[in-house]
């Protein structure tokens, strides 16, 4: 998550202190301090602020069923979870800034009016970040 995006969710963030922590923090400075200091190793990724929310990435490069287990979890349909990991199976990414190739890009547009709708659990947003995180992971990007 990048600075901009952390001070849209927590106007706080700018109160994020890197380091050791005498006290516990409270507020929203105080989960932001804690998310910037979180330490990920591998290919987990694991966002946690404060038990009130928790994401968790676990797919390994090159495994299909893991994007489609991820996505379906977070609210995407299995059916469109599993087109998705498709598209993504067949087709290199574009870059690491970029890992949707022309057909996910293609596949995305369609599809994004069913978070709009409702007919996926997360909204537009969330349901592009979703869609990039778990790309990322199956190219081994990230």
């Amino acid at each position: 998550m990048e600075l901009i995006e952390l001070e849209k969710s927590l106007p706080d963030a700018a109160s994020i202190v890197i380091g050791q922590t005498g006290s516990r923090a409270i507020g929203n400075a105080g989960v932001a301090t804690q998310i910037a200091q979180q330490i990920i190793y591998g290919n987990v990724t694991s966002i946690s602020a404060s038990g009130e929310a928790q994401v968790t990435v676990a797919i390994q490069a090159g495994d299909v069923e893991g994007v489609v287990r991820f996505l379906s979890e977070k609210g995407i349909t299995e059916g469109d979870a599993k087109e998705f990991a498709a598209v993504v199976a067949s087709e290199a990414p574009e870059s690491a800034d970029e890992p949707l190739g022309l057909k996910a890009r293609a596949w995305l547009l369609d599809n994004l009016k069913k978070a709009a709708a409702g007919t996926w659990k997360v909204g537009v947003s969330v349901a592009t970040d979703l869609l990039k995180e778990a790309a990322l992971k199956y190219y081994g990007l990230k």
